[in-house]
């Protein structure tokens, strides 16, 4: 059993790493526009949100390289699940706000999306997710991250990022 644990663990440090580092990516990408979503998010002065962009982008970078070394995984899932719950905090406080029409920057490819019910749900899947990781992490020993990991990782990366992209499309159609 500990080793089928071990084995899921290193799934999913794969899936969250690959995800982490495509978010980074995608922030260093588009600098501009999600500079100005972090502080409409959070809630800053103009001037704060480079700074906010690079704080996010170096902690998923971070956790993403933690992932992926098998005795820190605990500590990046760790950090994973505060990422997202930082992220899922902001989100609901502007939905409660009824700040819906703000682009998040937390959706690959588009500009200025409306905030839906689909943010936060997804926030609090990955949130668990991480978490899941983590446990999994405690309770067998680490496994190292190979080839069909990693494929794996990749893999579940490229069906994350379609439901990103088909999610809004219900909201279209209300």
């Amino acid at each position: 059993m500990t080793e089928v644990l071990a084995h899921l663990a290193a799934y999913g440090a794969a899936f969250l790493a690959a995800l982490l580092t495509a978010s980074a990516v995608h922030k260093i990408g588009a600098r501009a526009r999600l500079a100005a979503s972090a502080v409409a998010l959070v809630g800053v002065p103009g001037a704060a949100g480079p700074i906010l962009l690079w704080a996010a982008i170096v902690a998923e970078l971070a956790a993403a390289a933690a992932l992926i070394v098998p005795a820190a995984r605990t500590a990046g899932a760790l950090a994973a699940s505060l990422i997202w719950a930082l992220y899922l905090a902001l989100i609901v406080r502007a939905l409660a706000g009824g700040r819906t029409r703000l682009d998040c920057g937390c959706n690959f490819g588009r500009d200025h999306p409306a905030l839906t019910a689909f943010e936060p749900a997804r926030n609090v899947v990955l949130v668990g997710f991480a978490l899941a990781v983590a446990a999994a992490g405690r309770h067998a020993p680490p496994s190292a991250i190979g080839l069909t990991e990693g494929v794996a990782g990749l893999a579940a990366l490229t069906l994350y990022a379609a439901v990103d992209q088909i999610a809004p499309l219900g909201e279209v159609a209300r």
